[in-house]
């Protein structure tokens, strides 16, 4: 049990006996283990040093280490990581050595000891991380590069994404993230989003492992095609079709996409009525579509079949009315109120109906018409008007079952009247006889209308006829009733409804009165401004007036008024008189002083009160504008005034300059000249003047500007022309992508300067692969700086291995292997079977007859990409019986590494021949008779790693590796 520990642990942990550092683990003391293939992370970061170490511990004590090695297959870097113990159950907590930082970093994750169980894989490997790594193998998006996807579901470990029917499945670029950083994998292969094109025809599954590897997670990734029914102008429309007789149907609109084909179901109906029909279009890589529509049989309207109106005459027999045209299968007719006997009209209907067919009610009236029956005249008859009533009746007898009805008969005034006579029968058309009764007018006699002469008195004056009236007649006046002077011509017109109209004629002539008792005085006034006038004194009768000439005066002087008094009525009378108006004086006016301030208008004196009427003044050395003393004359007259001439003084004095202003203005540089204007209008006479007032370059500049004028007081004004400075424009700095050549890269902005502009560049010359963020900044003294950012990345650039074929010597167990790289980078080795073959550095040891693989890789730098590996078998079966390896599981090598004393504990008690070289194949140190764990001094070697040869006394040769600290 003891020698399979020990075996696997040797194959696996490589040197179980180690300090790292100051850790140790005495492997015989423990007959248990338990094996952990370990991925190592601190930071985020998975540690890749062949330095770098995991300890595993169970209260403090060491049990267990393993150093970082590289799995080509896998294409990761794991430790094989071996435990001891004694029993079952123990807690493990481990600690990780970062060897490029040189710290210890204990790991916040334990696991209970278990006998021979193995945790971890090369694909799904344990661990051991601080902080912490995700747990979650969770797809949380999944799209592809360059596409719309329509809808994306994910549910259940299943990713279903629809498509449009134009995209080509056969070759989609996935884009995904994970939950935590979780990584996804195909066939156990990597994958990057945006980095693997992939045939998605059929469902694509991929596995999820979280971040720490301790969940693994299957993803189904199904695709689906959609049909895109608005690109393909696909329809599924509901119809209505009027019953014939035939089975209808609906059918899919449009081009159904290639690989597409579609099924109906529950369609086809004949009779009325409706169904609801789905379509389903499907296809392989397609998502079905599901369609329903309604299709429905609406009722036929019935044709050809009419029912008319129809007329019979009276004979007393029953008549009826019948349809015309022929009923549709299926239908049947009835009639309502269709039988009649007696004169008259009824609406009669005829109802077809059928289940496939809209109801048809037809109308129709029928007609029994009234007979003729006649023998019968009503004649026409005259009288003259005498107050008695006047009729016309039928000449024969009215038999019996008839009757005779009268309108308009039985008349008493005079006029022309149509009599209707109406005689009736049941059945039979009613006879209508017309006939003229006329009632002529009475003519009147001995009546007369005189003339007749007044003298004018204010009364109205009339004639009135003589005779008197019989009942029923009138007289009316037309031109009657006057009461002025003239001359009138009279009508009477005597009329009655029954009697004849006649006309009499008459003259009515009033003569003009005398008018008497008026008189007109002379009159004196003095002018004040109003009119003067003289009326006549004496009381005017009504309609009579009197008129003035000259009257109503007001400027002085003698006028003779003439009146005269007259009236339609009257005779007219004139009177004469005379008006005089003496001259007025003046009363005292003053013109006062004045003084003004310059305003550019007119200025002037003038007397404070108010002239009267017909006085005016004018004025002397008036109405002037510029600054300067005037004396001013005013001299007051008029046609009915004294004369009066005032003096007085006008002033006008200088203005203060308002309304003008300069204002700071606020520019950006652009290289021409900024200068300032006042703001507001000049006045007539005034001129501005500036000091400095022509500026290019920002900053803040003072303009002064000074405004004079004759009439004005000086004006000064101070403003800031302020020039800010420009924004650069039509630059840039774009990010670039390099390869790493070993060469030095730099960005450079791309853009013509203006002057006086310059560019200073940050972080701006760089080698090594990698992504570097470089600012450049644009400035000059009129211009605001312009920084611009930009990335520039160096892509690690590919290697390529050349692995020289491999010779075994057949002298020796041990040979030095001869690869290089393109990027003259160090080569590592590995042996497929450490039991065939053990490779240090770049030497191999031969151990064992078998089949060995040596792989040569280079897995790159922070400047070039891992390089692909080579690989050569050796099949070793030249070994012989004095030359035979020795068994290497009975030799244990502690501790590893070392510092000062390394031990050997070999199963015999023979001393052996001991052989330390290092990794380029030269002899550091050889102790011949070397007996079991004694001490061999390497306290002086250089740090790394070293080969111990063991010979025992038969030759026989085993092989161990070591690191000096």
């Amino acid at each position: 049990m003891r020698n399979s520990i020990l075996f696997i642990f040797l194959l696996l942990a490589a040197n179980v006996y180690s300090q790292s550092p100051d850790w140790s683990v005495n492997a015989s003391l423990y007959q248990y283990n338990m094996t952990f293939t370990v991925v190592l992370n601190v930071n985020g970061t998975v540690l890749t040093n062949s330095n770098d170490k995991v300890g595993a511990f169970v209260n403090g004590e060491n049990r267990g280490e393993a150093t970082v090695v590289y799995n080509a297959n896998a294409k990761k870097y794991v430790a094989y990581l071996t435990v001891l113990a004694n029993t079952a159950a123990e807690t493990i907590s481990f600690k990780i050595y970062d060897s490029t930082n040189d710290v210890i970093i204990s790991v916040p994750k334990t696991e209970i000891f278990e006998i021979n169980k193995n945790i971890g894989g090369a694909f799904q490997s344990y661990s051991i991380a601080n902080p912490i790594l995700g747990s979650q193998a969770k797809i949380n998006s999944f799209s592809f590069q360059g596409i719309t996807s329509e809808s994306t579901s994910i549910t259940n470990n299943t990713v279903s994404v629809e498509v449009l029917s134009t995209v080509d499945i056969t070759s989609l670029t996935p884009v995904f993230t994970t939950e935590s950083n979780g990584k996804l994998y195909l066939n156990k292969v990597l994958q990057v989003s945006s980095n693997n094109t992939l045939d998605f025809t059929n469902d694509v599954v991929y596995e999820v492992l979280s971040e720490d590897e301790s969940l693994k997670e299957v993803y189904t990734v199904k695709v689906k095609k959609i049909v895109n029914t608005s690109a393909n102008n696909i329809t599924f429309s509901s119809a209505s079709f009027t019953y014939d007789g035939t089975q209808k149907s609906l059918a899919i609109g449009g081009t159904l996409p290639a690989g597409t084909s579609v099924t109906y179901s529950n369609n086809g109906l004949t009779n009325v009525g409706s169904k609801q029909v789905t379509a389903t279009i499907s296809g392989a890589s397609f998502q079905a579509v599901v369609f329903t529509a309604n299709l429905t049989v609406t009722q036929a309207p019935i044709t050809g079949v009419t029912f008319s109106d129809t007329n019979f005459t009276y004979d007393g027999t029953e008549k009826t009315m019948s349809i015309v045209g022929n009923l549709p299968n299926g239908t049947s007719l009835n009639y309502v109120l269709n039988t009649r006997t007696n004169a008259g009209t009824q609406e009669a209907f005829a109802l077809i109906t059928g289940d496939n067919y809209v109801n048809l009610v037809l109308k129709a009236n029928l007609t029994v018409e009234e007979a003729v029956f006649g023998g019968f005249t009503l004649n026409d008859k005259s009288y003259e008007y005498d107050g008695n009533p006047k009729s016309i009746l039928v000449t024969e007898n009215i038999p019996n079952g008839t009757s005779v009805s009268y309108e308009n008969n039985n008349k008493i005034d005079a006029g022309i009247y149509e009599i209707v006579a109406t005689i009736s029968k049941e059945n039979y058309k009613d006879i209508v006889l017309k006939a003229n009764l006329t009632i002529d007018k009475l003519t009147l006699r001995n009546f007369s209308l005189g003339d007749e002469i007044y003298v004018y008195d204010g009364n109205p004056k009339s004639l009135k006829i003589s005779g008197s009236f019989p009942e029923g007649a009138s007289v009316s006046y037309s031109n009657n009733s006057f009461t002025n002077v003239g001359s009138y011509e009279v009508t009477a017109t005597v009329t009655g409804n029954n009697y004849t109209n006649f006309t009499l004629k008459g003259s009515l002539i009033i003569a003009k009165a005398n008018l008497n008792g008026f008189s007109f005085e002379d009159k004196n006034f003095v002018f004040d401004g109003t009119p003067k006038s003289l009326e006549i004194s004496g009381n005017l009768p009504e309609g009579v007036s009197v008129s003035y000439s000259a009257n109503n005066i007001k400027d002085a002087g003698a006028y003779e008024i003439t009146a005269i008094i007259s009236g339609a009525n009257h005779i007219s009378k004139v009177l004469k008189a005379t008006l005089t108006i003496s001259k007025a004086t003046l009363q005292s006016y003053t013109l006062n002083n004045e003084s003004y301030v310059f305003d550019g208008n007119t200025k002037s004196i003038k007397i404070k009160e108010c002239l009267p009427e017909g006085a005016s003044v004018s004025y002397t050395n008036n109405e002037v504008s510029n600054v300067g003393v005037y004396e001013v004359t005013a001299t007051i007259s008029g046609a009915n005034y004294t004369a009066q001439v005032l003096k007085a003084t006008l002033s006008i004095v200088k203005a203060t300059l308002n309304g003008l202003g300069l204002t700071s203005k606020n520019f950006v540089y652009d290289g021409t000249p900024k200068s300032l204007a006042i703001l507001g209008n000049l006045p007539n006479g005034v001129s501005v003047s500036y000091s400095s007032n022509s500026f290019t370059n920002a900053g803040s500049h003072e303009v002064t500007a000074t405004i004079s004028g004759a009439n004005y007081e000086d004006l000064i004004l101070r403003a800031n022309v302020i020039i800010a400075k420009a924004t650069l424009i039509g630059f840039t700095l774009d990010d670039e992508n390099f390869e790493y050549d070993g060469t030095q890269k730099s960005l450079s902005v791309s853009g013509i300067l203006p002057n006086g502009v310059s560019i200073s560049y940050l972080n701006n010359s760089f080698t090594d692969a990698g992504s570097y963020k470089v600012t450049a900044t644009i400035s000059g003294a009129n211009y605001q700086d312009l920084t611009l950012k930009a990335n520039a990345i160096i892509a690690k650039a590919n290697q390529t291995i050349t692995f020289n074929k491999i010779t075994i010597p057949s002298d020796k167990n041990e040979f030095n292997l001869e690869a290089t790289s393109s990027s003259g980078l160090e080569i590592l080795y590995t042996s497929s079977n450490t039991d065939v073959a053990i490779v240090s550095g770049n030497l191999v040891f031969i151990v064992g007859n078998g089949m060995a693989t040596i792989t040569a890789s280079q897995p790159g730098n922070n400047n070039f990409n891992p390089a692909e590996n080579k690989s050569q078998e050796l099949n070793i079966t030249t070994l012989g019986a004095k030359s035979e390896i020795f068994n290497t599981k009975s030799v244990l090598l502690y501790p590893n590494p070392v510092n000062s004393n390394l031990k050997l504990k070999l199963n015999t008690k023979q001393p052996q021949v001991i052989s330390i070289f290092d990794t380029t194949g030269k002899i550091i140190k050889t102790i011949n008779g070397y007996q079991s764990e004694k001490n061999i001094d390497v306290s002086n070697f250089t740090a790394g790693s070293y080969f111990i040869k063991i010979k025992d006394t038969e030759g026989r040769i085993s092989v161990k590796s070591f690191i000096k600290n």
